[in-house]
């Protein structure tokens, strides 16, 4: 697929909807346009039209590229909880940039369905098969080391915390 650059600032970095308003090519269209359970074209990707059943609507994105010939695989979670359509959304990606704003035990009592935690974001990505996870949505507030201590005791694949500018190579 080539470089996926991280932005640090939007939904998952990738600003689907600002990059779509400024005449970008590079980036996911918005899921809410096209309509649910219908696929998109943008570019040389695919994009599904089956979003995570959330308060948030815009909860992931998978997106695959078939120019080569070969298949390259991406999902990547918005702000959202742990729901079995995340993990579809991501079954067998090559990467998954994945948010995990919240830490287990002190963000309990937050209202659900908002955030994931890196055990959550980790256990998505085990039980989609992900190849590899890139942890987003990381706050300042947050040890991050303590997001890949949580999303370690789920996910045992290569895995690590994005940084603002950052290329990921698929």
């Amino acid at each position: 697929m080539g470089p996926v650059r991280h932005r640090g600032t939007g939904r998952c970095g990738l600003r689907p909807r600002t990059g779509r308003a400024h005449g970008r090519r590079d980036v996911l269209p918005a899921l809410g346009s096209g309509g649910p359970d219908r696929d998109r074209a943008a570019g040389p990707r695919t994009v599904p039209g089956r979003p995570p059943p959330r308060v948030v609507r815009r909860a992931g994105h998978r997106a695959v590229e078939r120019a080569t010939g070969e298949t390259a695989t991406i999902a990547y979670s918005g702000d959202t909880d742990y729901c079995a359509s995340l993990v579809e959304g991501a079954r067998d990606v090559d990467l998954l940039l994945c948010e995990a704003a919240f830490h287990e035990g002190r963000d309990d009592g937050v209202d659900p369905g908002i955030h994931l935690t890196g055990r959550g974001a980790g256990r998505v990505a085990r039980e989609a098969g992900a190849a590899r996870l890139v942890l987003t949505h990381v706050p300042a507030w947050n040890d991050p080391a303590v997001t890949v201590v949580e999303a370690r005791s789920e996910y045992d694949g290569p895995l690590e915390v994005t940084v603002s500018g950052a290329t990921y190579t698929v």
